[in-house]
């Protein structure tokens, strides 16, 4: 095939996987914006409901519950990033002087909270609060959720920022704005989701007594929403925070693009996080013995606070046979293995050639990045999803699922920025380099993603025997009349975490800090 067909044929793949991308996603979104204007009913559906204008919008921001919790989110978000930026700095900087050996497995451990479900997190944190006021209490709760989510995602920049430090010293560049790429890159990218949060973990940590500080948007709008059923409210909510992010989220994908054209923001990226630059030969960071104090202390820590509860009291209630293991959940996790590893194999193809696409020169790959960057930002569960496939008769069945996740935007990202680096830093292949074995490991990622996902299964599958397993622990406390049994959740979330850190556990190697990057928009 020559180099015209090539072209042609990635044109041809781009194209058709757009049209299937704006069939799933776009219609959805514009269903989403049109409710937004419209007093919605949903015997009337869309075309029936009339039309209101800017009242929902208006209405909205005269709420005063709204405007709380969009200033409990905002505060929530940037405590987050405040934690998790100096937790990465610090991590990284003493790390630096660890022995290249020892780092790895460092950086393992600080890396597994990452691969465990944000509702196991809540659960082993609910444990260990539990007899205490500290989750009962406005004034510390928003510490608390935001140390959680620091300590979930604190491994990104710590990877992030040691390899552009050590890359920055090999090259013998210490220029203080080549240090402050890395953790600057991930707090932009993180920024640029400012009105959302982890809902996995809010929505199992949050309680009523702690609202006024820990309300959040997304929390609004599910309240809203799906359990008041007031859907233009929801939508406009929705849609206040599809415009901030979309209009944040270019502004920082142009400065990024500044940053990388002046320097290569990485090196190495195929190494994985194990070929981490040794800096044991630079002068000035060399091996020190003091440089395994915070690292150690903080992988004890994660040992006591979050591994603990898994292995010994999870293992234990498995022993003792009150996890509430049954053939329900057997099924529901052999059949969500096969579901999403099928998923994750398919959407390989399409990142790839989205990707593709993405880098193609040209308007069709300026086109193609501006559709994928406007998808991951005003992406996000909402009615608009529920609504579009509740009319397609895909309600209650897996089918939701799958053409939800189908179309993997966030890795073929991810991915076209792994190709344009390669491109820039090897012209000689012109890009021509095979990305298949990343985009299998993006798959991987892929996988835990929905896996680990507890929101948008709650919102498509209302049935218990199609619950994923993730969903299991919350089908066992209500099942016992609401009052939660600390060693059956315990049990089973021990079983659903399992499966993601192994994966992670055997493939560690080939997870390098651009695989990373596709977490960043998981939140």
């Amino acid at each position: 095939m020559d180099k015209s067909e090539k072209n042609g044929a990635v044109i041809a793949a781009g194209v058709f996987i757009i049209l299937v991308l704006i069939i799933l996603q776009g219609i959805p979104l514009i269903n989403g914006i049109v409710i937004s204007f419209k007093d919605y009913n949903i015997m009337r559906g869309i075309a029936g409901s009339p039309f209101t204008g800017l009242e929902n919008i208006s209405r909205l921001f005269e709420n005063i519950n709204f405007r709380i919790v969009l200033f409990n989110t905002v505060r929530l978000n940037m405590l987050y990033l405040a934690i998790v930026f100096v937790l990465g700095c610090l991590l990284s900087i003493f790390l630096m002087a660890v022995h290249k050996k020892v780092r790895s497995i460092l950086l393992t451990i600080i890396l597994i909270p990452l691969f465990i479900p944000g509702s196991v997190l809540a659960h082993i944190c609910i444990s260990w609060f539990q007899g205490t006021d500290a989750l009962m209490s406005p004034q510390l709760f928003p510490f608390i959720f935001a140390f959680l989510l620091a300590v979930k995602n604190a491994g990104i920049p710590t990877v992030f920022i040691l390899k552009t430090w050590g890359t920055a010293r090999e090259r013998e560049e210490k220029s203080g704005f080549e240090m402050i790429m890395a953790p600057v890159a991930f707090v932009l990218i993180q920024f640029a989701s400012i009105l959302s949060t982890d809902m996995d973990i809010s929505a199992n940590l949050t309680n009523p007594l702690v609202y006024e500080t820990a309300d959040t948007l997304d929390n609004f709008i599910y309240r809203t929403g799906f359990m008041q059923m007031q859907a233009g409210t929801a939508q406009a909510a929705w849609l206040v925070q599809a415009i901030v992010h979309v209009v944040i989220g270019f502004a920082v994908h142009n400065i990024l693009k500044v940053i990388a054209r002046r320097k290569p923001l990485l090196q190495r990226s195929e190494k994985g996080i194990d070929q981490t630059y040794d800096p044991g030969t630079i002068s000035g960071f060399r091996t020190n013995p003091a440089g395994y104090i915070i690292p150690v202390l903080y992988s004890l820590f994660l040992t006591w606070f979050v591994f603990k509860p898994l292995l010994i009291d999870g293992i234990g209630s498995l022993i003792k046979g009150i996890s509430a293991v049954n053939p329900v959940f057997v099924f529901s996790y052999i059949r969500y293995v096969l579901l999403y590893g099928l998923i994750a194999l398919i959407g390989v193809p399409i990142s790839v050639a989205l990707a593709k696409s993405a880098v193609y020169p040209g308007d069709f790959g300026s086109i193609t990045r501006i559709i994928l960057v406007f998808f991951i930002l005003a992406g996000g569960m909402g009615m608009h999803q529920y609504l579009f496939y509740r009319s397609l008769g895909l309600f209650n069945t897996v089918f939701s699922l799958v053409m939800y996740y189908l179309v993997p935007v966030a890795n073929s990202l991810v991915l076209a920025v792994i190709i344009a680096f390669r491109r820039e830093n090897d012209p000689e292949t012109g890009g021509g380099i095979s990305v298949w074995k990343t985009a299998f490991v993006l798959a991987l990622i892929h996988f835990t993603v929905m896996w680990n996902s507890e929101q948008v299964p709650l919102i498509f599958i209302a049935r218990q025997e199609l619950m994923p397993p993730v969903l299991m622990p919350r089908a066992i406390s209500q099942g016992l009349g609401g009052a939660v049994n600390p060693g059956a959740v315990i049990g089973v979330d021990f079983l659903v975490t399992l499966l993601p850190v192994v994966l992670f556990l055997v493939f560690r190697k080939f997870v390098t800090e651009w695989v990373l990057l596709s977490f960043t928009r998981s939140k």
